[in-house]
């Protein structure tokens, strides 16, 4: 009986300290910062630039050339028009675009073999220093003999570039796979078309 005394006097005991923590955080009042106003920084004031000193005036020239206009030439007679004429003062200049010669490589062309060809003789210097073989040496030296060829405004002659590029040691050169794409690619780009 004492025990079933002491069960139930315990809520009643227990019941203010329980009501005093029960109370949940929303309803208590913002903590106060502990920090006073006096450390709030005050407002920024607008940036001036200053007024006394003018600003560096850059003086700008006129053009003293005339203006280039480049005309296109048509025969008056199948379109029954006639030529144009400039104004008076200035000049007119013709462009000609020349085509190469029968064997000399156009400017495009020759670019870019020069590129695919540096590609090849990078590619191959490199695997070089890691594993030396004769034959990827040789290859080098072909590529950079086609871009030397290329770069004076002939085709280039592939016939030792391809030779070299047949007897590469596939097997256990560094790089091969890479080697073999670019002079697939230095070869489409180098031959004449």
């Amino acid at each position: 009986m004492r025990y079933v005394f002491a069960l139930l006097l315990a809520p009643l005991l227990l019941a203010p300290v329980r009501l005093k923590d029960a109370t949940p955080g929303f309803f208590t009042p913002p903590a106060q910062s502990p920090a006073p106003e006096s450390y709030s920084l005050p407002p920024a004031d607008p940036l001036v630039t200053p007024t006394s000193v003018p600003a560096p005036v850059i003086p700008v020239k006129p053009n003293l050339t005339a203006p280039v206009t480049a005309t296109v030439v048509t025969s008056p007679t199948s379109l029954n028009l006639p030529l144009p004429t400039a104004p008076a003062g200035t000049t007119q200049q013709v462009i000609i675009i020349q085509q190469p010669a029968a064997g000399a490589i156009s400017p495009m062309q020759a670019a870019l073999c020069i590129k695919g060809m540096q590609l090849v003789q990078e590619l191959s210097l490199l695997s070089y220093q890691q594993r030396p073989h004769s034959s990827i040496m040789r290859l080098s030296l072909a590529a950079a003999t086609a871009g030397n060829e290329a770069a004076s405004g002939k085709w280039p002659n592939l016939a030792a570039f391809y030779y070299a590029a047949k007897r590469l040691p596939w097997f256990s050169q560094p790089h091969k796979t890479e080697i073999q794409d670019a002079t697939r690619a230095a070869a489409r780009l180098c031959e004449k078309s």
